[in-house]
């Protein structure tokens, strides 16, 4: 839940995802066991604030068995956010979505292939 113009931006990245990627594992925290599932972790990262808009970052980790479908997975999720422009989600209206870094190859295991991206929330946190 936001607190006034700290938003609680993991959860809207996940009802994001949820419905744009309702095939997609999507969590803050990962299960214990990993490989075998696509999953996309969403962690905060530092961000901004004023009066008017909330500007939040967040890590997407993209987890896939193998690197094709690590970087399909990526591709979906960078689209994603991509496409956000005035939509609301979690009682929250997102402006826009800038990518700070491409999804990047951050090495895993042997069984598991993990991709990474830093995303900019545009939020606007006053009527």
């Amino acid at each position: 839940m936001s607190v006034g113009r700290f938003v609680d931006i993991e959860g809207v990245a996940v009802d994001v995802f949820t419905d744009k990627l309702p095939e997609v594992r999507v969590v803050t925290v990962l299960p214990e066991k990993i490989e075998g599932q696509q999953i996309i972790r969403i962690t905060r990262s530092p961000g901004d604030n004023d009066s008017q808009t909330s500007r939040p970052r967040t890590d997407i980790d993209c987890f896939a068995p193998d690197r094709v479908s690590m970087w399909q997975l990526a591709g979906k999720a960078n689209n994603a956010l991509a496409e956000l422009s005035g939509d609301k989600y979690g009682g929250e209206v997102i402006d826009t979505v800038i990518t700070i870094t491409d999804p990047v190859s951050a090495w895993w295991s042997p069984t598991v292939q993990r991709s990474v991206a830093v995303y900019e929330w545009v939020i606007r946190v006053i009527g």
